[in-house]
């Protein structure tokens, strides 16, 4: 349900994709015209970033971020507030 409410304010800004690996790994969204790739978690990480950018380097894209319900101190982490 968290998902899809961050879904619903990212659609705005063009196409969403995701992404998925044969090994399991994904990303949850991507936006393709603006070259950013999303991750979305109840509670980010440091472990969520690293794989995150680990992924967005292999394929290319300008920005990453996690998109974290609770707050965490962590640079690329975007807070959600009222969703």
């Amino acid at each position: 349900m968290f998902e899809n409410a961050v879904y619903n304010c990212i659609r705005h800004f063009g196409k969403v994709n995701y992404y998925q690996k044969r090994t399991g790994a994904e990303i949850d969204f991507i936006l393709p015209e603006i070259s950013v790739a999303l991750e979305v978690k109840t509670k980010a990480d440091q472990r969520d970033i690293y794989k995150l950018k680990t992924l967005v380097e292999k394929l290319e894209y300008k920005e990453s971020y996690v998109i974290s319900k609770e707050f965490v101190d962590f640079e690329n982490v975007i807070l959600t507030v009222n969703l």
